[in-house]
């Protein structure tokens, strides 16, 4: 009966049908014995029964086939880019990952998929503990504890250059504060007692991560962080503000890039400028300070400015 499941499972789909003598001759079986052709046709009786979705299609002979599945083919595809495409994902990983997403259709579906990925030349992350650093880092901030660790930075040849503690040991002890994800890459805030600050760390570029049994520091004020990825920009995440900027209109599209719908957008108005009539409006948005924020600014000048007057504590 197993046999026949996963014969159905791997090799049928509504568009590739076995009769019940082809589904014999997978399982080298004879064909043409009376009982065990009864027995397939029960076995597939009580697989029906049991709540597996397999189907079947009246032609000349009837022919079955598994169908309902977890994912469509479509919903496939986009799974696989998405971990091809993704940068924080190993190349080793990426390739056992998208193994198991196939493995989640037919062998006619997984053939199809693969045969479209199209993903070139894509940087890769180099850090084989990243799903288990990713999953302590969780884990310590669901228990509340601190995170000990070690943190590199690439030297010329490749090789990781680890930055020491203060003091004579490499290995780090910060409580974990919130995990983000942007543009590709996993980062964690977290709270240095030693330095007395928040520092924001590349998790693909921490190793030997453990959960601790201190109990993580924990302040009032880390509230006023609410971080999410459209307040960030780069790894820089200072305190979050909210801050007023004046945009044209034809900037908007970069903005929602960055924000999303989250702006509070305020005095539309319209500009002469060199005899073309222009919109610009007031939009607030909740920002993370950092030198990046304001060399984004930069690369938008004439489209969107700020005043740095305007800038308001978060309610």
């Amino acid at each position: 009966m197993l046999e026949v499941l996963t014969t159905l499972e791997r090799e049928t789909d509504a568009e590739h049908r076995l009769t019940l003598t082809q589904l014999m001759e997978r399982l080298d079986l004879d064909s043409t014995n009376v009982n065990n052709r009864r027995n397939v046709r029960n076995d597939i009786a009580a697989l029906r029964d049991a709540g597996y979705p397999i189907e079947q299609e009246r032609h000349k002979a009837p022919e079955y086939y598994f169908g309902r599945r977890c994912f469509t083919t479509k919903e496939l595809k986009v799974l696989v880019d998405l971990v091809q495409s993704a940068r924080t994902i190993p190349q080793q990983m990426s390739d056992e990952l998208v193994a198991s997403i196939l493995s989640l259709g037919s062998d006619f579906e997984a053939e199809s998929v693969a045969s479209r990925i199209r993903v070139y030349d894509r940087v890769k992350l180099y850090n084989d503990e990243l799903f288990d650093s990713v999953w302590a880092i969780k884990r310590a901030m669901d228990l509340r504890r601190k995170i000990q660790f070690k943190y590199f930075h690439y030297g010329f040849d490749f090789n990781r250059i680890y930055h020491p503690s203060h003091g004579t040991s490499d290995e780090i002890v910060e409580s974990p504060l919130q995990l983000i994800h942007k543009n590709g890459a996993h980062y964690v805030m977290t709270y240095s007692d030693v330095e007395g600050k928040e520092k924001t760390r590349r998790v693909d570029r921490m190793t030997d991560v453990r959960i601790l049994d201190q109990k993580a520091t924990w302040k009032p004020e880390f509230q006023c962080y609410d971080i999410d990825e459209t307040t960030l920009f780069g790894m820089y995440s200072g305190k979050v503000r909210y801050v007023t900027l004046t945009v044209r209109e034809d900037a908007m599209n970069v903005l929602v890039d960055q924000f999303g719908r989250k702006m509070e957008i305020s005095n539309v108005r319209e500009i002469t400028e060199d005899g073309e009539t222009v919109r610009y409006a007031d939009i607030k948005v909740k920002v993370a300070m950092s030198p990046q924020f304001e060399g984004w600014l930069k690369g938008l000048k004439g489209m969107v400015e700020w005043k740095r007057d305007e800038l308001d504590e978060l309610e």
